[in-house]
C-alpha cells in the first residue's frame, strides 16, 4: 500500500483521524476480496479446516497491518497512532468476518465495525 493522496490532505495526527483515513482503502480490500463470493467462500473454508492457513492468515494480517502503519506514517502520523489505527482497522476487518452473515455483507459490517471503533472514540472524548 502506499500513501499516496488517500488521505486527500487531511491530517492524520490523532487516532480517530487515522482511523478515517484508513476506513477506504481498508473497505475497497474488503470489496476486492468478495467481488467473487463463491471464491471468497470457499477461501474461508478452507482456512477454518487448516491451523497452518489460519496461522498464515495471521501473518498476512499482521503484514497488512504493518503496511497501513507504515502508509499513515508517510503522511505524518505519529507511530504510535500509525501502529494503534492500523490494528484497528484489520480488527475492524477481521471481527467483521466473524460477524457477517454472509460474503456480501462483509463490507458493510467492517464499515459498521469502523464506526462503532470511532463512535466509542468520540463518546470518551466528550467524557
Amino acid at each position: 500500500m502506499t500513501s499516496g493522496d488517500w488521505t486527500q490532505g487531511r491530517p492524520v495526527d490523532t487516532l480517530a483521524r487515522a482511523l478515517r483515513a484508513l476506513e477506504p482503502p481498508v473497505l475497497e480490500l474488503c470489496r476486492k476480496a468478495t467481488a467473487d463470493p463463491a471464491s471468497y467462500q470457499r477461501h474461508t473454508l478452507l482456512v477454518s479446516e487448516h491451523v497452518e492457513l489460519r496461522a498464515r492468515e495471521a501473518l498476512k494480517h499482521q503484514d497488512i497491518a504493518q503496511q497501513l502503519a507504515t502508509a499513515l506514517r508517510e503522511q505524518g502520523a505519529p507511530t504510535t497512532v500509525a501502529t494503534l489505527a492500523a490494528h484497528l482497522a484489520v480488527a475492524c476487518y477481521t471481527s467483521s468476518r466473524i460477524l457477517a452473515s454472509d460474503t456480501i455483507s462483509l463490507p458493510e459490517k467492517t464499515r459498521d465495525a469502523f464506526q462503532n471503533v470511532l463512535s466509542a472514540h468520540d463518546e470518551d472524548a466528550n467524557n
